[in-house]
């Protein structure tokens, strides 16, 4: 018989005080002590299996950065070093809160769980390219051409945050990933295009999306076909989410369908019979 998943709750705000006492007490030992042993009790603390009550001590153990700054920070770089995931993300996440408006350090709390939960940096490192859009601009280069595939793959899901303020940066950056044979990498350049770039930037990303389909790549062609699809299925079809989206997509189809590049006009050929007349 298959076992039923476990599910979880939200902390009662009787469970919230008794988490919050706990943890208060438990640094204060440790900022007394400053003992592995004070350490391993809150580590023992921090694996909570309630994945929200887990997200409500991170936000707690950064709240109590204002009351004992010091030991709240050394605690929360220790937690943020585990190999165990929960109190590493515990620690990780309670280092943002602590430098909620500071990039780098931000960032570096993040990578530093790359050995143990690429997962979770995959997330975060798209999470700060909304939050820090202009710093993260300036690294994003750098993330994309990073040797763990969890960090390429965070900032390539990042610049659906990118593009909106920097659309030239994003297309110079998707330039490098629109022949990818690996299909998670394909995945999130469509998601990019599909529901942030043409929706948002459509004549810029049009005209980006024809050079790529003049240099007549199979992979090229695939993107461009199905984030043009998705984009008029999404916010152009019906009731339109982006008023005059779905009369530019038509227009666009029936230009490229005229065009003198043979790859640009077989695509355009094919994408206008998905208009209405």
């Amino acid at each position: 018989m298959k076992q039923k998943a476990k599910t979880y709750k939200p902390p009662s705000a009787r469970r919230r005080l008794e988490l919050s006492e706990e943890l208060q007490r438990l640094v204060s030992a440790y900022a007394e002590r400053g003992s592995k042993r004070s350490l391993a009790e809150l580590s023992r603390f921090a694996r909570i299996d309630n994945p929200f009550e887990r997200g409500f001590v991170a936000d707690a153990l950064g709240e109590l950065h204002d009351e004992m700054p010091e030991a709240v920070e050394r605690a929360a770089r220790e937690l943020a070093r585990s190999k165990d995931r929960r109190v590493g993300r515990i620690g990780a996440n309670a280092l943002n809160v602590i430098f909620a408006d500071d990039y780098a350090k931000c960032k570096r709390a993040v990578m530093g769980r790359l050995e143990y939960d690429p997962d979770y940096v995959q997330a975060m490192l798209c999470g700060l390219c909304h939050a820090f859009p202009g710093e993260a601009a300036q690294n994003l280069p750098k993330l994309l051409r990073h040797r763990a595939r969890a960090v390429r793959l965070g900032a390539l899901h990042g610049l659906e945050a990118i593009g909106l303020k920097y659309p030239k940066l994003a297309f110079d950056c998707l330039d490098e990933f629109r022949e990818t044979e690996d299909e998670v990498e394909k995945f999130w350049v469509k998601h990019v295009l599909a529901l942030n770039l043409i929706p948002q930037k459509t004549a810029f990303s049009l005209r980006r999306l024809r050079a790529w389909l003049k240099e007549g790549g199979e992979v090229g062609r695939e993107i461009v076909e199905e984030a043009v699809t998705e984009a008029r299925k999404q916010y152009a079809a019906g009731k339109e989410k982006v008023p005059g989206l779905y009369e530019k997509l038509k227009d666009s189809a029936a230009r490229w369908a005229e065009d003198g590049s043979a790859y640009v006009s077989d695509l355009g050929k094919k994408l206008k019979k998905s208009f209405k007349k």
